[in-house]
């Protein structure tokens, strides 16, 4: 389980424009350095915010264009794929600390078989980051490395939608709304206070929890996971089969748009039924577009992250 941030790393206003600001150059970097390969594997090495990032940069670009893409656990490519890629293919990997030698491995086998690598992490050890090639590495050292991390692939995911996208309204709508995430940081938070105490406490208890989400929401789902006690992530179509068998736990946070929430309907019912007043079900349901909804949902975390930590490092008056 991840640590709580530190105090000195609450993500205001100000701190988010900063990580928005850094996050916008990379993506332009990712961008360059991509090109126009016919197929990009994104891989991930982690499974928390790089999980994340890989789901989201991979959810925007199956969603607006026809390129071939695929995603996975490094691993996957790194022992299973890379023998057989196309000349033209392309590895996009994100990872987390830790993962230092796989990333080592991952860039000799790219360099043997000729495939071009891109890894997004946080700063590495100068004998791994040469051996990569300091040219093929976008370094994050962040306060707030999984919002980063997001970001990074949201907006790198959105300029590549431009070139090779036909449906332009959509993705000029997306590209948009990405240019400035910070403008409605407060107003989004806003929006969802009833919902981040909650998770919050949660967090700040350290109870364990079982996070169901949408597909849409999976990247909030894989971040708030990092930092919960025992969490596991499952699809929400496993809660009314979870609630059927009685499998569920006390905590249940449930993360998904607003057009997918009509699963809860049958959820409630069948709690009613089967699990009287033995639960605990928290709706985090973004009312948003489902291109969008991951990254705000990833704020939403981010800030019940903070309220937890407040929560844990405040005196208790006896």
């Amino acid at each position: 389980m991840l640590p709580l941030p530190r105090d000195s790393t609450a993500l205001t206003p100000a701190t988010l424009s900063s990580i928005e600001a850094d996050s916008t150059g990379k993506a332009e970097h990712v961008v360059e350095h991509i090109g126009s390969p016919t197929t990009i594997y994104v891989a991930f090495a982690g499974s928390s915010y790089a999980q994340a990032s890989a789901q989201l940069f991979h959810w925007i670009l199956r969603q607006l264009t026809e390129k071939t893409i695929y995603m996975g656990p490094v691993e996957a490519f790194l022992y299973h794929t890379l023998a057989y890629h196309d000349e033209s293919s392309f590895i996009l990997l994100f990872a987390e600390p830790g993962s230092e030698n796989i990333i080592a491995r991952t860039a000799d086998a790219a360099h043997i078989t000729g495939t071009r690598l891109l890894v997004v992490t946080q700063p590495l050890p100068d004998i791994i980051a040469e051996r990569v090639g300091r040219e093929n590495l976008v370094e994050i050292a962040s306060p707030r490395p999984s919002i980063h991390y997001v970001l990074v692939a949201a907006k790198s995911a959105a300029k590549l939608a431009e070139r090779f996208s036909s449906i332009r309204v959509r993705v000029k709508r997306l590209v948009n709304e990405l240019s400035s995430v910070t403008s409605i940081y407060e107003s989004l938070i806003e929006r969802y206070n009833d919902i981040v105490p909650i998770i919050a406490e949660i967090l700040a208890k350290k109870e364990r929890a079982d996070l169901y989400a949408s597909t849409t929401m999976l990247p909030p789902a894989y971040i708030l996971a990092g930092y919960t006690d025992n969490a596991r992530v499952y699809p929400i179509s496993s809660l009314p089969v979870h609630v059927t068998s009685k499998q569920l736990h006390r905590n249940v946070i449930t993360l998904l748009t607003d057009i997918e929430a009509d699963i809860l309907k049958e959820v409630k019912f069948k709690v009613s039924m089967y699990m009287p007043g033995n639960n605990r079900i928290v709706e985090l349901i973004l009312h948003t577009d489902p291109l969008t909804a991951p990254i705000y949902g990833s704020l939403v975390i981010e800030h019940a992250l903070d309220r937890a930590r407040q929560a844990s490092t405040t005196p208790r008056i006896k």
